[in-house]
């Protein structure tokens, strides 16, 4: 698969020290919502909220707006004023119980966080690493083949299809910024 031998590319591109930043990306990324959900908000749904507040956000912006988030639901306070209004109140719900996270982003970053390592969240960077342009549609035959693309990158090197988006990530993202 063309795709695959792309992503390999990339990855064998990479140095030791992203590979390991990309390696500890989403275990990083759950112990911070541990810690932001504390004793009250389960990890997995901190992962939830993080993941709806994220669309075109920059890292610490959405970590902020999950910690403002979490706390004030955790205190009982109103819902703060940060994101969009329509994530906001998504985000809002799914920490009163409601499950509405959606979208194959969203859902796989939230996923990912989470602890699965078989997820691969393809967002516009990702969609850069397969030849595609930033804006293409990720359309659900883009969602199931990029994926296996990296699944099978990932399992030629021994990394988890995961672990393989986020150092295809880090390094992508090191050399755009």
């Amino acid at each position: 698969m063309v795709e695959a031998n792309a992503i390999l590319a990339r990855y064998e591109a990479t140095t030791p020290a992203q590979r390991n930043v990309g390696r500890r990306w989403y275990a990083d990324a759950h112990d911070l919502c541990r810690m932001i959900g504390g004793a009250h908000v389960p990890v997995e749904t901190v992962a939830r909220v993080m993941a709806i507040l994220s669309p075109r956000c920059l890292w610490r912006t959405n970590v902020a707006w999950t910690r403002a988030l979490v706390t004030a639901f955790v205190n009982g306070d109103p819902i703060p004023a940060i994101s969009t209004g329509a994530n906001r109140h998504k985000a809002w719900r799914e920490l009163h119980g409601e499950r509405v996270l959606s979208g194959p982003k969203t859902t796989a970053f939230a996923r990912a966080i989470a602890g699965d390592p078989e997820v691969v969240v393809i967002d516009s960077w990702m969609l850069r690493s397969v030849g595609l342009k930033p804006d293409a549609k990720v359309t659900p035959h883009r969602q199931r083949w990029i994926s296996a693309a990296y699944t099978e990158a990932a399992r030629a090197v021994g990394e988890t299809p995961r672990d393989m988006q986020a150092i295809v990530w880090c390094a992508i993202r090191g050399k755009a910024a």
